[in-house]
């Protein structure tokens, strides 16, 4: 199983230590508002197998479908996984 790194999305509404509480890291100071663990092109988590990928170069050999990658091999199914998970947290009302 590979290990993620979500990437922090800095917003004013968001809150200033939830996200570092969650990750175990000192707050950074700025409004943490989403952790995003998916293939996003405009962050894209990193994905820890050495060679510095991120999640989108990983999923691309893939189909991606409704936010799913499917890895076909010689017409077999050899990975199926969910892309796309968001932790937000808000400090102020959003909407």
């Amino acid at each position: 199983m590979d290990r993620l790194e979500g990437r922090l999305q800095h917003y004013d509404w968001g809150s200033r230590d939830a996200l570092a509480h969650l990750r175990g890291a000192s707050p950074s100071g700025l409004p943490e508002a989403e952790l995003w663990f998916g293939a996003h092109p405009t962050a894209p988590a990193m994905i820890d197998r050495g060679d510095g990928r991120c999640l989108d170069e990983v999923v691309a050999v893939g189909v991606v479908f409704v936010g799913v990658t499917i890895d076909i091999v010689h017409g077999q199914i050899v990975q199926l996984f969910i892309h796309g998970v968001t932790v937000i947290t808000a400090a102020q009302r959003i909407a």
